[in-house]
């Protein structure tokens, strides 16, 4: 691949990196980054981000087009994009980058409002699906415990999960309370009526910083699904104390055309997906080393 042949730039310097190249332009510079999707979910992203910034929001990253015309490049089934390289990623962990950040998720929220995927576009959709899955890892969970209690010898594992049981239980069990209430659905087929469209994907690192400009970062997961979901990932990927959940869900509220439901964001935020995923993967593996995770995990969840 020549990069200096698909990109419209004359580059200066091209450096390699793990997930592509760093291209340096006059005073710029640009990642031309590999991505693990296909082409119909970047035309998707990409059309979802040209209608926010139609709609004038702009603090998001955008997918530069390639000589082709295209917003991406794909070469020995492996596709990339070209991003903007300018920014510092930070962390969400810092309170006032959650802030910050459920400002920018709302306008975002906002922005695509109205949004409807064109002809031949396939778009993601997410309604249901981490439910779906907080659901199944329960149940692995509560069949799990069973197996555990026919038997007399435990694992260190297994001791320390029984210790924390039912604290499990009860966390999980009001979260599905939630799901299956009438409010819930209601809200989920008002989402879907409006086609709500979310990031979905929301890693610890979804801004980038320069100066005092800040951006999204997490565009890989854009999709349709509800507004809740991305509201509550903030809140989990922050690790903030529960007596911050309702600051967050107010500034974000301060921005958005539709007001968040704070029982159905709580419910997401407390359900305890990473202890289940870990219990679920000692299940499968019966690795010994995972106890050193469980504490994390433990932390991650809120679990005492």
């Amino acid at each position: 691949m020549e990069i200096k042949d698909i990109i419209n730039s004359k580059p200066k310097k091209i450096e390699k990196i793990d997930d592509g190249y760093v291209i340096f332009i006059s005073k710029s510079k640009m990642h031309l980054k590999r991505v693990n999707l296909n082409e119909s979910e970047l035309l998707f992203i990409d059309e979802v981000l040209r209608y926010v910034k139609r709609n004038n929001f702009t603090d998001i990253l955008f997918l530069n087009r390639f000589k082709d015309g295209k917003p991406y490049f794909k070469q020995d089934n492996q596709i990339y994009i070209l991003i903007d390289d300018l920014h510092q990623a930070v962390k969400i962990k810092e309170f006032k980058y959650a802030y910050v950040y459920c400002e920018l998720l709302s306008k975002f929220h906002s922005s695509s409002n109205g949004y409807k995927a064109s002809a031949g576009i396939k778009p993601s959709v997410t309604w249901g699906k981490r439910v779906e899955k907080y659901k199944n890892l329960y149940r692995i969970f509560d069949k799990y415990i069973d197996d555990i209690k026919n038997r007399t010898k435990h694992s260190e594992f297994e001791e320390a999960i029984l210790k924390i049981e039912g604290e499990i239980k009860t966390r999980s069990k009001n979260s599905m309370k939630v799901f299956r209430s009438m409010e819930y659905i209601n809200l989920l087929e008002k989402s879907m009526k409006n086609k709500e469209i979310i990031l979905y994907d929301i890693n610890r690192e979804p801004i980038l910083k320069r100066e005092d400009i800040y951006i999204i970062s997490n565009i890989y997961g854009i999709a349709y699904g509800l507004y809740e979901e991305d509201v509550a990932m903030v809140i989990r990927k922050s690790g903030v104390k529960e007596t911050d959940y309702l600051v967050l869900i107010n500034e974000y509220n301060k921005y958005s055309k539709r007001q968040i439901n704070r029982e159905v964001v709580e419910a997401y935020v407390k359900f305890p997906e990473n202890t289940l995923k870990l219990i679920k993967k000692y299940k499968e593996n019966k690795d010994e080393d995972i106890l050193e995770k469980l504490e994390d995990a433990l932390k991650k969840d809120g679990v005492r």
